[in-house]
């Protein structure tokens, strides 16, 4: 007897209800929707999110039901709120013919729980199985988890019960408790399950309504399983599939350039969808830095109740499915990683750095990869995605980050053990410590290994432009506050209350030592923090300030205080001024444990001098932040400004040491000049700042000579003792012939040829199939082989000349045109991508070095965020999870729409034929010759 059989002209007996409900906890070899779920699947995930999946406990034994109970319930079920009354009576009168009768049968349950509270025993350990349709799925992507060559395997994708039975929810209603009653029997029996709106089971659909089946499964974006299929569609489909992978694979997939992609039309959601809200939640829990907790929240779910009042707990994911969702989601996105990067013809560099989580101190290694996409003839896009953020097990020395780079690497597809894998590896982008130099020397010593010897650790790795210039603005800091402290401390030994107008200070550098002194101070105390506010209504400002302290490890801090500082000038000279009737003396100098001065508020007011050298260094701070700036985006290429913003910063410090205004500055001026000039001669190491140069059309080549030193310039440097001056505009050419040679064979548009012929890349090759010219045999006794391989190297040597003058044409036209229209902020990627065609050869060079970033301020924000992740209410976050957060929260951020904007910005049309009636009547009511107004409203 099957589960979904209609009765048909008289109620079900109860003996046959219970023989359903024995047929189906008895049936498991293939669960339908209303498949057995055992004890384990029925209970909430109650594990930390700090805890790894782990295997879940066997279930108990199961009590055996009687025959006559009434409204069985299993321990640990949720009593429905809502039982739907079915009189037994009125379905012996109902028939069972027609197609979408509504309730036509119920499929029983065995268990109250929805389709998602069985997934948190799963997400223990406990595995399903697998729908074929699902397996299948799987098995098509070359780059998943179990294909990946990665110490990092991915977890596998967890299948839950909402996914693999979406396709049923076209055919069977959502699942209900139903109440079955009989007024002549006097019998009632409760029952869980769901309504068939067809008929009862997947084959059936197959042979019966299919073609319902599609329709419904396309409208809702639900993929078809085999079972539901007839097995000739399923198999034809399945050829299809095959057909697809074969023609692409070969290079038959014809590319058409059209707008998908390029304009995209955003439509908000017009229907429920489980799937929909899943997703919605998940994105929430992820962009929004919320706990898990929230899904199952009641003031949460209320929200989504509200929108949608007969919405069921079953339908609104819990915390164990948002759970599993993330963790798919983030298998997902590791896998289209993987082909992104493979598809892309340039390499990928990236950036790391370690970072410590506070709550329970565990070592993040943080690691950003950037790179082109060319996809589709579109335009070129510079891709910037979180590619790893995991925990770091044992020393922090650099042998140890390198293994833990490379097993990141490998996961995303940029590195991989396989022998014939073309590495994906650019350039590395670190900060200056010193274990930073080991990680990229380990690195290359595994890629050599791996038959790979063209990393060189040297020339690959690059120190982060941020830090240096932030090391430079410390060094001056230091000087100053050195000193500073110094003349404070001093002044105030040396200071007498008795003297009416004595100060603390000094007249230098002790100003910057005296307003991070009153910064301190001023926010020590509550009561003292809102007298400053009230000074600064007195002065205009509405919105109170706080001065901002200055740290050595946050970027820019020592440029905001003084700036803060300045602005509030007046109000912080009032306050000084009042400050000591009110809360008495700032300090108290004590000797020998008695206080033997007392030091007033008064004693810090600043002078207009003072204020005067506030001023000067924030000029000298200005320039550095000015430059620090430029370094700090991802969305643009940024290595062509290093050597220009470096230069420049360099020459307008130069010039404020010759300046006798900054007299006071200099010996800290001199002290950040030393830190810029250590690290600007390490970029010697690596020939890409040259190259970058070259590839923006603003620069191109023009800028190293204009700037750089020549012919003559060495000689004078020879004569004056430096016997190893270089000619640096002679030394620029050379790298760009050098790479010039190196991509001519790879330029885009060149088809790879193994021959010899080919090897070179000649770029007017043609087919001399045609019309060729046959020989009897060899002459003068050569044999065949000998004569086939002197044409051979002839006719490479001919491909290497055309070579030669092929690349160099391009040069030569690339370096002629004046690009008037280019501005210096112009988006080089964007411009490589509109002129690839012209210089095919500079436009593959492009693909490497244009991703690579000067700095690692991506993965200072990626740290930043961590910490947005990382608090109280989730201090027991696992590393797992932790970092699916991060990889997924930075590449979802950038897509998420405002629905609610978009449907306020949408635009109603109106057909105005429908609504001539009423355009007379409001002629008649404002006929000018004067109508019945009363014989009109009688008419209403």
């Amino acid at each position: 007897m099957a589960i979904g059989t209609r009765y048909q002209g008289q109620a079900p007996p109860e003996s046959t209800r219970t023989e359903k409900a024995k047929l189906l906890t008895s049936s498991s070899s293939k669960p339908a929707v209303g498949e057995k779920r055992s004890h384990a699947d029925q209970q909430t995930s109650e594990s930390s999110d700090s805890e790894p999946d782990s295997p879940a406990s066997p279930p108990p034994p199961k009590k055996k039901k009687p025959d006559d109970a009434k409204n069985p319930r299993k321990r640990g079920h949720r009593k429905a709120a809502n039982v739907e009354v079915v009189e037994l009576d009125d379905v012996a009168n109902d028939t069972a013919s027609g197609e979408g009768n509504g309730n036509g049968v119920i499929e029983i349950l065995d268990s109250e729980e929805g389709v998602e509270a069985a997934s948190g025993a799963r997400e223990k350990g406990k595995q399903r199985a697998v729908p074929d349709s699902l397996r299948e799925k799987r098995s098509d992507t070359e780059d998943g988890a179990r294909d990946s060559d990665s110490d990092l395997n991915l977890p596998d994708e967890t299948t839950t019960k909402a996914e693999s039975t979406a396709d049923l929810l076209t055919i069977f209603s959502m699942p209900v408790t139903t109440e079955f009653k009989s007024k002549k029997n006097g019998t009632s029996d409760t029952e869980r399950g769901r309504w068939c709106m067809i008929c009862n089971c997947r084959r059936h659909i197959a042979s019966m309504h299919y073609a319902v089946y599609v329709a419904r499964c396309k409208a809702e974006g639900i993929e078809e399983t085999e079972q539901a299929t007839p097995k000739k569609i399923w198999a034809a489909k399945m050829a299809k599939k095959d057909e697809k992978k074969k023609a692409a694979a070969a290079g038959g997939a014809q590319l058409q350039l059209t707008l998908d992609g390029v304009v995209k039309k955003v439509e908000s959601p017009t229907v429920f969808s489980r799937t929909a809200i899943l997703d919605a939640v998940t994105q929430h829990v992820v962009c929004g830095d919320q706990a898990l907790l929230v899904a199952d929240d009641p003031t949460f779910t209320n929200c989504l109740v509200v929108m949608r009042p007969k919405t069921t707990k079953e339908e609104l994911p819990s915390r164990a499915v948002v759970r599993t969702n993330i963790k798919n989601k983030f298998v997902q996105f590791i896998k289209e990683l993987r082909s992104d990067l493979a598809a892309a013809p340039g390499k990928a560099s990236i950036n790391h750095d370690l970072w410590t989580e506070d709550h329970s101190s565990t070592a993040f290694f943080g690691i950003t990869a950037q790179w082109i996409d060319v996809k589709d003839l579109r335009p070129w896009t510079l891709r910037a995605e979180v590619i790893g953020f995991h925990k770091i097990v044992g020393d922090h020395g650099g042998r140890n980050l390198g293994r833990h780079l490379l097993k990141v690497t490998d996961r995303a597809g940029i590195t991989s053990k396989k022998q014939d894998f073309v590495n994906k590896l650019g350039h590395i982008t670190a900060d200056n410590a010193s274990n930073n130099g080991t990680t990229a020397r380990e690195v290359a010593e595994v890629l050599e290994a791996r038959g790979i010897d063209d990393w060189d650790a040297v020339n690959k790795q690059l120190g982060c432009i941020g830090h240096v210039v932030q090391l430079a603005i410390e060094d001056f800091m230091t000087a100053v506050t050195q000193v500073g402290l110094v003349e404070s401390k001093q002044a105030m030994w040396d200071y007498d209350p008795k003297a009416p107008e004595n100060r603390v200070l000094a007249g230098g550098l002790d100003v910057i030592a005296a307003i991070r002194t009153l910064a301190i101070k001023i926010q020590a105390s509550p009561q003292r923090k809102e007298a400053f506010q009230q000074t600064q209504k007195q002065f205009n400002i509405e919105i109170p300030l706080v001065i901002p302290l200055h740290t050595a490890t946050r970027w820019g801090s020592a440029l905001k205080m003084l700036k803060r500082s300045s602005h509030m000038s007046d109000p912080i000279t009032s306050f000084t001024a009042t400050a000591d009737a009110k809360f008495g003396p700032i300090t108290t100098i004590r000797k020998n444990g008695k206080v033997t001065k007392k030091i007033p508020w008064s004693a810090f007011r600043l002078e207009k001098e003072d204020w005067d050298r506030v001023g000067l260094c924030v000029e000298i701070l200005e320039d550095a932040d000015k430059y620090h700036q430029l370094f700090s985006s991802d969305k643009v290429p940024t290595l062509h400004r290093v050597v220009p913003a470096l230069e420049a910063l360099c020459t307008k410090w130069e010039k404020k040491l010759d300046d006798p205004k900054y007299a006071v500055f200099h010996p800290a001026l001199q002290a950040g000049l030393d830190k810029l000039n250590k690290y600007y001669t390490k970029l010697d190491n690596s020939d890409v700042y040259i190259l970058a140069l070259l590839l923006h059309p603003y620069y191109k080549l023009r800028y190293i000579e204009k700037k750089w030193g020549g012919h003559a310039e060495q000689q004078a440097e020879i004569a004056a003792g430096n016997f190893d001056a270089i000619n640096w505009i002679e030394h620029a050419r050379e790298v760009v012939n050098t790479a010039m040679e190196h991509y001519w064979p790879l330029r885009l548009g060149q088809q790879t040829n193994t021959s010899a012929s080919g090897s070179s890349g000649g770029g007017n090759n043609t087919s001399a199939s045609g019309g060729r010219r046959t020989r009897s045999g060899p002459a003068g006794g050569m044999s065949s082989d000998s004569e086939e391989d002197d044409f051979d190297r002839e006719r490479a040597q001919l491909v290497n000349s055309e070579s030669s003058s092929g690349w160099k044409q391009e040069l030569r036209a690339y370096l002629e045109d004046p690009a008037l229209t280019v501005k210096k902020d112009c988006d080089t990627v964007e411009w490589w991508s509109k002129f690839s065609y012209l210089y095919p050869t500079l436009a593959r060079m492009a693909l490497d070095i244009l991703p690579i970033p000067a700095s690692s301020v991506a993965v200072e924000r990626l740290f930043s965020r961590a910490k947005e992740v990382s608090t109280d209410r989730r201090s027991r976050i696992g590393a797992d999870l932790f970092e699916w957060l991060e990889c997924l929260s930075h590449h979802w951020r950038p897509t998420i729409v405002d629905y609610a904007k978009v449907n306020s910005a949408a635009v109603e049309e109106v057909d105005l034929d429908d609504f001539v009636s009423y355009y007379e009547v409001d002629e008649l009511w404002n006929d000018p010759c004067g109508a019945d107004g009363e014989a009109l409203i009688d008419a209403e």
